[in-house]
């Protein structure tokens, strides 16, 4: 059985493309006020996380301009 929201979904996915995109848009917007909380406090624990396996040197920290050509150099390998 279809729900409301897959009703929706099908009947809008027939306007033009612009229109679409026009509705698309305008759902983001009204989303940029939105705060997660419980996100926040996630971030905030895994960047907690990171910094203190850096300090514990757990990890081997690296120049961003050595990652984007190594990544780039393996690219050019495929």
């Amino acid at each position: 059985m279809m729900t409301n929201l897959d009703k929706l979904k099908t009947e809008l996915m027939t306007l033009p493309m612009k229109e679409r995109a026009f509705l698309a848009k305008s759902l983001i917007e009204s989303l940029d006020g939105y705060e997660d909380v419980d996100i926040d406090k996630l971030w905030e624990q895994e960047l907690d996380n990171r910094y203190e396996d850096i300090k514990l040197g757990k990890v081997k920290c690296r120049d961003v301009e050595e990652v984007v050509l190594e990544a780039r150099e393996r690219l050019q390998r495929k």
